[in-house]
């Protein structure tokens, strides 16, 4: 069977296409590239199940309209509920895509929320730490600081040098890096901050790796 919309706006397929891509990523499906160009499958993934899949399709009717296509087994909206609400919500979330040029953050399936992300841990202890910590507070490992940054819409890990998301068009700050932070280490003992040559730490004389 087969379910369509059709949506007025400028927009280009390709940003469509990786945004609704993101979201259903964030829902909690599998999504993975279709058979033909500017479609993509919606599968069963570790938050949402799906007995069947879904194929989603884009194509440029005319200039300023987007057609957006569902693909999907006739048996599929019978007995699963999610597949029926996933079907039927697929012109809300493009909507808002549309309406806002990003990609949303809140589920807009009635009756189901955005997964939360499992916490970062600590690669030795495995206890829960924070993005901003220096060193483990539970085991005094020294945590890596040169973190490349992420999109603040979509969350994709960017590159610093980049002024545009490519997953979701969303525009980026550049972040710039001193030459201090890239010529300074940690001792692994104390955590103070030492030159990147330096052999022993002057804070608590730890030799440094």
């Amino acid at each position: 069977m087969r379910k369509s919309y059709i949506f007025n706006t400028n927009v280009e397929i390709p940003f469509l296409k990786n945004a609704l891509e993101t979201y259903f990523t964030n829902l909690g499906l599998t999504v993975s590239e279709g058979t033909g160009e500017n479609q993509f499958t919606l599968t069963s993934g570790p938050h949402y199940y799906l007995p069947a899949q879904i194929a989603v399709s884009m194509e440029l009717r005319k200039t300023g309209q987007i057609m957006v296509k569902l693909d999907y087994p006739g048996d599929i909206l019978d007995t699963q509920i999610d597949a029926l609400k996933i079907v039927n919500n697929t012109d809300k979330i493009v909507k808002k895509i549309l309406q806002t040029g990003k990609i949303p953050t809140e589920s807009l399936i009635p009756g189901h929320t955005m997964p939360i992300p499992p916490p970062k841990l600590c690669t030795k202890c495995k206890q829960p730490i924070k993005e901003e910590w220096k060193l483990c507070p539970n085991c005094g490992t020294p945590l890596e600081t040169a973190k490349k940054p992420s999109c603040p819409n979509c969350g994709k890990q960017m590159e610093p040098s980049w002024k545009i998301c490519p997953y979701c068009g969303e525009k980026l700050v550049e972040k710039t890096y001193s030459k201090q932070e890239e010529t300074t280490k940690l001792c692994p003992k104390c955590g103070a901050e030492m030159p990147f040559n330096a052999i022993y730490c002057a804070k608590c004389g730890n030799l440094m790796d």
